[in-house]
């Protein structure tokens, strides 16, 4: 087999994201569950309406271009002035947007983050150009040379057959695979997650996801379950509880640092692609989480899920106390 090229192939979402701050926007509790208030039909001040480019794909990929890695996204966007962001964000951060394909007569896809009174924050998405991601989208030769493949969220049918294929090549090849879904994929396609963890080497969620996919409360088990299932190391991220990881049968924890938040937008995939830049460079779990957590922290000081990437440098001279 001919040896693997140096890069990074981030497969899965390319958005832009809204942030709406208001502190009009109320918390009302019912059943257990919390949920964020406005009254119909009537207008509310905001502190601040941020657009910015986002997508896990497109924000591991910037990450770890920044840190210097050569990197690439696969993904879809619309014939509109939202795609442009992206693509031309993604290009000043050095990442290679050749795989970053149009789609005609569809809008980019987008999120509003509606942030309330007490930072509690609430999304909705439109996935547009994401449901039209498939298999001819991934390509066989460049896959295969590639050292290392990272699959976020996919949706749609046609978008879950493209990561399949994605995540074939790599069993096929013996790549390094990492897995970053979020809960609308759990939700959505657990069956083809469940296929891509065989071929996987790292599973990267959080609390809730892994509950849910899992069906299991306890988090130490559902790791144990998740693991036994492909993936040689099962991550959790729990928010200012920091992370947990389970590796070879043992169990690993790490706390968060602490940080002046601005915006909590992108921390779980700044985690991912620390972790996953340590992973690759060989360095041991503890490092590796480590390296995600400092690059998470440095990431939620700025609005926004890519202003805040810091490159290898800023990283390693990162400093701040545990919470």
């Amino acid at each position: 087999m001919q040896e693997n090229e140096d890069r990074i192939v981030c497969l899965g979402s390319a958005t832009v994201d809204m942030t709406v701050k208001s502190k009009e926007f109320r918390s009302i509790k019912s059943k257990g569950k919390t949920f964020i208030a406005i009254e119909e039909g009537t207008k509310h001040n905001a502190e601040s309406i941020v657009i910015h480019p986002g997508g896990s794909a497109c924000n591991i990929a910037s990450a770890l271009s920044k840190l210097g890695e050569n990197t690439y996204v696969i993904s879809r966007v619309g014939d509109d002035v939202y795609g442009n962001i992206i693509i031309n964000h993604l290009k000043e951060l050095n990442v290679d947007t050749t795989y970053l394909k149009r789609t005609i007569g569809v809008n980019t896809a987008a999120s509003i983050n509606l942030v309330g009174y007490e930072n509690e924050k609430t999304l909705v998405i439109d996935r547009g150009a994401l449901n039209h991601i498939n298999p001819q989208d991934v390509p066989d030769t460049f896959i295969k040379h590639s050292k290392a493949v990272v699959i976020t969220s996919m949706t749609s049918l046609t978008a879950a057959n493209a990561a399949l294929k994605a995540g074939r090549i790599c069993r096929e090849n013996n790549n390094y695979l990492a897995l970053a879904p979020s809960i609308s994929m759990i939700k959505e396609k657990a069956r083809t997650l469940l296929n891509l963890m065989k071929y996987s080497n790292t599973l990267i969620l959080n609390e809730e996801e892994i509950s849910a996919l899992m069906g299991e409360k306890n988090m130490k088990k559902a790791m144990e379950k998740a693991a036994s299932m492909g993936p040689k190391t099962v991550v959790v991220l729990r928010g200012t509880k920091g992370s947990a990881a389970y590796v070879d049968g043992k169990y690993y924890e790490h706390r968060a640092y602490r940080v002046k938040v601005a915006d909590t937008t992108g921390a779980g995939d700044a985690y991912a692609a620390g972790f996953i830049y340590g992973e690759l460079h060989s360095q041991n779990i503890e490092e590796s989480m480590d390296l995600g957590a400092k690059l998470s922290a440095m990431v939620i000081t700025k609005a926004g899920a890519q202003e805040g990437i810091p490159n290898l440098y800023q990283l390693k001279r990162f400093k701040a106390r545990f919470i």
